[in-house]
């Protein structure tokens, strides 16, 4: 957005979904808003791909459950499939893995997981850390090591060398669900939903406009 050309009420910074809601809010209240967004789409932390037979799978975060209520309501307003998540059954792993050394990788990929957790996200001895530059000082199988890394790039949509450790460290501790947050996911996908919002903003979201100064 160029200041010198144009201007409005309230700018947003990011069109993930806490950009996307705050918008609809300002829209409904009529006051006058742009959303700025550096990437060329929305979502944030959803993210979705085209597989090998051309449908849209999400490849970023998907999952939701009982315990956020809020984007509950919003998917079932948005007309959304919720798909029960399967817990019974074979378990298959990417690349191919007996089911004890999947079962070990998992239970080991947790312990990363929960070693990183027992930092607290202001000690100065991480300052500057990144998630990844700390992962590589841990001494734990590969395997395991790949699986946490699969696990929080998946969930963040970010390489783990731009995700701050402390930031990872103290959204964990934020989460307070009760029950599994892999409950459900949306069959037509999580992304969708970011996009149906998206498209009731019409011409005040901007894509590929990156805010290099407040």
């Amino acid at each position: 957005m160029n200041s010198k050309t144009e201007s409005t009420d309230v700018a947003i910074v990011g069109a993930g979904f806490t950009g996307l809601s705050a918008a609809l809010e300002l829209k409904r209240a009529g006051i006058d808003f742009l959303v700025l967004e550096a990437r060329g789409r929305v979502g944030g932390r959803v993210e979705g791909a085209r597989n090998g037979l051309g449908e849209l799978i999400d490849s970023g975060g998907q999952f939701l459950c009982e315990d956020m209520p809020e984007l509950m309501a919003l998917a079932r307003a948005r007309g959304k499939t919720f798909v029960k998540t399967f817990v019974d059954g074979d378990f298959i792993t990417h690349p191919p893995m007996s089911v004890d050394q999947a079962g070990q990788t998992y239970v080991t990929a947790m312990a990363i997981r929960d070693r990183m957790n027992w930092t607290e996200p202001d000690d100065p001895a991480i300052a500057g850390l990144t998630v990844a530059s700390w992962l590589e000082r841990q001494t734990d199988p590969v395997d395991a090591k790949a699986a946490f890394r699969s696990m929080i790039e998946g969930l963040w949509c970010l390489a783990l060398e731009k995700v701050p450790l402390w930031y990872l460290i103290d959204n964990d501790r934020r989460i307070t669900n009760e029950v599994p947050e892999l409950q459900y996911s949306l069959r037509e996908t999580m992304q969708s939903l970011a996009a149906d919002l998206a498209g009731d903003l019409g011409d005040r979201l901007r894509l590929n406009e990156p805010v290099i100064r407040v």
